[in-house]
Protein backbone atom coordinates (compact mmCIF):
# COMPACT_ATOMS: atom_id res chain seq x y z
CA UNK A 1 0.00 0.00 0.00
CA UNK A 2 2.92 2.50 0.86
CA UNK A 3 4.36 2.26 -2.52
CA UNK A 4 0.55 3.12 -4.28
CA UNK A 5 0.80 6.41 -1.41
CA UNK A 6 4.55 6.46 -2.91
CA UNK A 7 3.30 6.43 -6.60
CA UNK A 8 0.36 9.07 -6.41
CA UNK A 9 2.02 11.43 -4.11
CA UNK A 10 5.79 11.99 -5.86
CA UNK A 11 6.16 9.39 -8.53
CA UNK A 12 3.63 9.79 -10.65
CA UNK A 13 4.66 13.79 -11.35
CA UNK A 14 8.13 12.67 -11.99
CA UNK A 15 7.53 10.50 -14.26
CA UNK A 16 4.67 13.05 -15.90
CA UNK A 17 7.53 15.49 -15.92
CA UNK A 18 10.32 13.28 -17.49
CA UNK A 19 8.40 11.67 -20.24
CA UNK A 20 6.89 14.84 -21.34
CA UNK A 21 7.95 17.62 -24.42
CA UNK A 22 8.29 20.56 -22.41
CA UNK A 23 12.25 21.55 -21.66
CA UNK A 24 11.74 23.39 -18.30
CA UNK A 25 9.26 20.80 -16.89
CA UNK A 26 11.95 17.85 -17.71
CA UNK A 27 14.49 20.34 -16.07
CA UNK A 28 12.23 20.89 -12.85
CA UNK A 29 11.36 17.31 -13.23
CA UNK A 30 15.79 15.98 -13.51
CA UNK A 31 16.03 18.50 -10.25
CA UNK A 32 13.19 16.78 -8.04
CA UNK A 33 14.00 13.46 -9.23
CA UNK A 34 17.32 13.51 -7.94
CA UNK A 35 17.04 14.84 -4.98
CA UNK A 36 13.95 12.84 -4.05
CA UNK A 37 15.67 9.41 -5.01
CA UNK A 38 19.16 10.73 -3.26
CA UNK A 39 21.62 11.36 -5.73
CA UNK A 40 21.95 14.32 -6.56
CA UNK A 41 25.46 14.36 -4.47
CA UNK A 42 26.45 12.51 -7.38
CA UNK A 43 26.23 15.83 -9.47
CA UNK A 44 28.66 18.52 -8.03
CA UNK A 45 28.12 22.11 -8.43
CA UNK A 46 31.25 22.45 -9.98
CA UNK A 47 30.73 20.67 -12.71
CA UNK A 48 27.46 23.24 -14.18
CA UNK A 49 27.16 26.13 -11.63
CA UNK A 50 30.71 26.83 -10.74
CA UNK A 51 31.33 26.81 -14.64
CA UNK A 52 28.69 29.15 -15.43
CA UNK A 53 25.97 26.55 -16.22
CA UNK A 54 22.53 26.17 -14.61
CA UNK A 55 22.49 23.59 -12.03
CA UNK A 56 22.06 20.06 -13.97
CA UNK A 57 22.60 21.60 -17.15
CA UNK A 58 24.84 19.10 -18.51
CA UNK A 59 22.02 16.27 -17.37
CA UNK A 60 19.84 17.83 -19.16
CA UNK A 61 21.67 17.82 -21.92
CA UNK A 62 22.39 13.81 -22.01
CA UNK A 63 18.54 13.13 -21.09
CA UNK A 64 17.25 15.72 -23.78
CA UNK A 65 18.68 13.13 -26.36
CA UNK A 66 17.41 10.18 -25.21
CA UNK A 67 14.30 11.56 -27.60
CA UNK A 68 16.21 9.56 -30.68
CA UNK A 69 16.44 6.29 -28.50
CA UNK A 70 14.80 2.95 -29.42
CA UNK A 71 13.88 1.31 -25.92
CA UNK A 72 13.71 -2.64 -26.17
CA UNK A 73 14.06 -5.34 -23.69
CA UNK A 74 17.12 -6.11 -25.82
CA UNK A 75 18.47 -2.76 -25.31
CA UNK A 76 17.85 -0.99 -22.29
CA UNK A 77 21.01 -2.53 -20.22
CA UNK A 78 23.37 -0.91 -22.78
CA UNK A 79 20.72 2.46 -23.04
CA UNK A 80 21.97 2.59 -19.15
CA UNK A 81 25.42 1.70 -19.36
CA UNK A 82 25.73 4.88 -22.38
CA UNK A 83 23.19 7.08 -20.58
CA UNK A 84 25.46 6.90 -17.25
CA UNK A 85 28.55 7.40 -19.24
CA UNK A 86 27.50 10.13 -21.15
CA UNK A 87 26.46 12.29 -17.58
CA UNK A 88 29.66 10.86 -15.96
CA UNK A 89 32.11 12.65 -18.83
CA UNK A 90 30.28 15.77 -17.51
CA UNK A 91 30.36 15.17 -13.68
CA UNK A 92 33.77 13.94 -12.67
CA UNK A 93 34.32 10.32 -14.25
CA UNK A 94 32.50 8.20 -11.30
CA UNK A 95 30.01 5.45 -12.14
CA UNK A 96 26.50 6.88 -12.15
CA UNK A 97 24.43 3.61 -12.99
CA UNK A 98 22.03 4.14 -10.24
CA UNK A 99 21.14 7.48 -11.16
CA UNK A 100 21.04 6.27 -14.38
CA UNK A 101 18.66 3.65 -13.94
CA UNK A 102 16.43 5.61 -11.74
CA UNK A 103 16.43 8.19 -14.06
CA UNK A 104 15.75 6.19 -16.90
CA UNK A 105 13.33 4.05 -15.01
CA UNK A 106 11.37 7.43 -14.21
CA UNK A 107 10.98 8.43 -18.01
CA UNK A 108 10.04 4.75 -18.91
CA UNK A 109 9.22 2.86 -16.71
CA UNK A 110 9.60 -0.48 -18.22
CA UNK A 111 12.09 -2.14 -19.56
CA UNK A 112 14.22 -0.37 -17.14
CA UNK A 113 15.54 -2.31 -13.51
CA UNK A 114 16.35 0.49 -11.12
CA UNK A 115 20.14 -0.48 -9.78
CA UNK A 116 19.74 0.36 -5.82
CA UNK A 117 22.28 -0.28 -3.34
CA UNK A 118 20.07 -1.71 -1.31
CA UNK A 119 18.26 -3.95 -3.14
CA UNK A 120 22.03 -5.08 -4.39
CA UNK A 121 23.36 -6.28 -1.23
CA UNK A 122 19.77 -8.33 -1.25
CA UNK A 123 20.63 -9.70 -4.53
CA UNK A 124 24.23 -9.62 -3.34
CA UNK A 125 25.35 -8.85 -6.17
CA UNK A 126 29.22 -7.51 -6.52
CA UNK A 127 28.84 -3.45 -6.89
CA UNK A 128 28.61 -1.77 -10.18
CA UNK A 129 27.75 -4.90 -12.12
CA UNK A 130 24.48 -4.09 -13.23
CA UNK A 131 23.92 -6.77 -16.23
CA UNK A 132 24.60 -8.94 -13.13
CA UNK A 133 22.06 -6.89 -11.08
CA UNK A 134 19.49 -7.09 -13.66
CA UNK A 135 20.04 -10.68 -14.52
CA UNK A 136 19.50 -11.73 -10.58
CA UNK A 137 16.80 -9.27 -9.80
CA UNK A 138 14.59 -10.65 -12.52
CA UNK A 139 15.60 -14.47 -11.71
CA UNK A 140 13.74 -13.64 -8.08
CA UNK A 141 11.01 -11.48 -9.08
CA UNK A 142 9.79 -14.38 -11.54
CA UNK A 143 9.50 -15.97 -8.29
CA UNK A 144 7.62 -13.07 -6.57
CA UNK A 145 5.55 -11.75 -9.44
CA UNK A 146 2.14 -14.25 -8.79
CA UNK A 147 2.33 -13.08 -4.90
CA UNK A 148 3.18 -9.09 -5.78
CA UNK A 149 0.58 -9.16 -8.32
CA UNK A 150 -2.58 -10.73 -6.36
CA UNK A 151 -1.72 -8.35 -3.06
CA UNK A 152 -1.72 -5.46 -6.37
CA UNK A 153 -4.90 -6.90 -7.27
CA UNK A 154 -6.37 -5.78 -4.28
CA UNK A 155 -5.59 -2.36 -3.84
CA UNK A 156 -8.56 -0.74 -6.06
CA UNK A 157 -10.80 -2.19 -3.42
CA UNK A 158 -8.93 -0.58 -0.10
CA UNK A 159 -6.95 2.04 -1.28
CA UNK A 160 -9.55 4.52 0.78
CA UNK A 161 -7.85 3.76 3.61
CA UNK A 162 -4.48 4.75 2.32
CA UNK A 163 -2.32 8.17 4.43
CA UNK A 164 -3.13 10.66 1.43
CA UNK A 165 -5.80 12.49 -0.32
CA UNK A 166 -7.89 10.91 -2.97
CA UNK A 167 -11.28 11.15 -4.93
CA UNK A 168 -13.17 8.39 -6.76
CA UNK A 169 -11.47 9.70 -10.09
CA UNK A 170 -8.22 8.05 -8.28
CA UNK A 171 -10.26 4.51 -8.60
CA UNK A 172 -9.64 3.69 -12.28
CA UNK A 173 -6.05 4.92 -12.29
CA UNK A 174 -5.22 2.62 -9.77
CA UNK A 175 -7.03 -0.36 -10.68
CA UNK A 176 -5.45 0.51 -13.76
CA UNK A 177 -1.97 0.47 -12.65
CA UNK A 178 -2.30 -2.02 -9.99
CA UNK A 179 -2.59 -4.60 -12.64
CA UNK A 180 0.47 -3.30 -14.84
CA UNK A 181 3.58 -5.25 -14.51
CA UNK A 182 5.80 -2.39 -13.90
CA UNK A 183 4.10 -1.48 -10.70
CA UNK A 184 4.73 -5.55 -9.41
CA UNK A 185 8.09 -4.76 -10.65
CA UNK A 186 8.55 -1.27 -7.97
CA UNK A 187 6.89 -3.20 -5.78
CA UNK A 188 9.59 -5.62 -5.70
CA UNK A 189 11.93 -3.02 -5.27
CA UNK A 190 10.55 -2.34 -2.30
CA UNK A 191 10.72 -5.94 -1.13
CA UNK A 192 14.04 -5.95 -1.95
CA UNK A 193 14.92 -2.54 -0.22
CA UNK A 194 13.08 -3.51 2.69
CA UNK A 195 14.59 -6.88 3.19
CA UNK A 196 18.57 -5.72 3.33
CA UNK A 197 17.61 -2.91 5.72
CA UNK A 198 15.70 -5.56 8.14
CA UNK A 199 17.59 -8.00 7.44
CA UNK A 200 14.32 -10.50 6.05
CA UNK A 201 14.82 -13.75 4.31
CA UNK A 202 13.81 -12.45 0.25
CA UNK A 203 11.37 -15.21 0.01
CA UNK A 204 10.15 -14.41 3.16
CA UNK A 205 9.70 -10.73 1.90
CA UNK A 206 8.38 -12.24 -2.06
CA UNK A 207 5.96 -14.34 0.33
CA UNK A 208 4.32 -11.19 1.63
CA UNK A 209 4.94 -8.30 0.36
CA UNK A 210 1.99 -6.03 1.85
CA UNK A 211 4.40 -5.52 4.80
CA UNK A 212 3.41 -7.70 8.08
CA UNK A 213 7.23 -8.68 8.61
CA UNK A 214 8.33 -5.16 7.80
CA UNK A 215 8.66 -2.66 10.93
CA UNK A 216 8.52 -0.07 8.78
CA UNK A 217 5.62 1.25 6.13
CA UNK A 218 7.42 5.28 5.82
CA UNK A 219 7.99 5.70 2.00
CA UNK A 220 11.12 4.33 0.28
CA UNK A 221 13.77 6.52 -0.87
CA UNK A 222 16.06 4.70 -2.78
CA UNK A 223 19.87 5.11 -2.45
CA UNK A 224 23.44 4.65 -4.60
Amino acid sequence: MHYLQQWLSSERSLHDALSGTDERSIREGLSSAVKSFGVARNLPRKYDVDRGLNRYEPLLEVFLQLKEQEISESNFINVVDNFQSAISKRYGGQKLISLSSKLLWLRYRDPFIIYDNRARTSLKVTPGDYSKYVAEWLKLFQLCQERIAAICSELSSVYRYAEFEYDESNFAEIKNISNEEWFHKRVFDICLWHGAEENVALWDVCSNPSGPRFKSSRPVQLVD
